[in-house]
């Protein structure tokens, strides 16, 4: 090989590695651009609330199921009804919850939150994710208009059958970023 030769090849090679650099920099500066989420204790002890909360949902016993156990069923057994009632569980879960999160929270384009983003998802048990189970999404409500800075917080509740959990995630929206 000729020293011309040599000398491309450093060059080539210098340009790969500051194009690689580049690359780096640019994927890392977009990643930073996305939204801003801070941990709530308030939207915590919201959800831990919320769970607790009795829906007018019967179940076999005649007892009134609570948010809970509304999204455990929900999961498990989707086509299940409420007993007192011709309504499935999952449709006494969505209203329950609209109603909850519609009076607990002012969300509106003219105040302080926005928005509001509710997210119940199975994460099966790492056991389970050897064998070919992924997370799959139970149920998403959102209400009003996102903008970049949100505050969260989520609540995990046991499938009932140790195969995984379920994770409910919750976000407002703030109007103003907060420090």
């Amino acid at each position: 090989m000729s020293r011309g030769q040599e000398e491309m090849v450093g060059f080539a090679l210098i340009v790969v590695i500051v194009a690689i650099i580049g690359i780096g920099f640019i994927a890392l500066s977009l990643r930073d651009a996305g939204s801003t989420q801070y941990e709530s204790a308030e939207i915590g002890e919201f959800l831990d609330s919320l769970m607790h909360t009795t829906s007018e949902c019967t179940g076999s016993r005649n007892e009134y199921l609570d948010i809970g156990s509304l999204i455990r069923t929900c999961y498990t057994e989707p086509m299940q009804n409420c007993f007192a009632s011709a309504e499935s569980v999952c449709t006494a879960l969505n209203r329950t919850l609209a109603e909850s999160i519609s009076a607990s929270w002012g969300i509106g384009p003219d105040n302080y939150y926005t928005g509001f983003t509710l997210r119940i998802d199975f994460e099966p048990r790492k056991a389970s994710l050897t064998a070919g189970a992924q997370a799959e999404e139970v149920l998403v409500q959102s209400y009003g208009v996102c903008n970049n800075t949100k505050v969260g917080n989520e609540y995990l509740i046991s499938d009932g059958k140790q195969q995984g959990t379920l994770v409910v995630n919750a976000e407002l929206c703030l109007a103003e970023a907060t420090p």
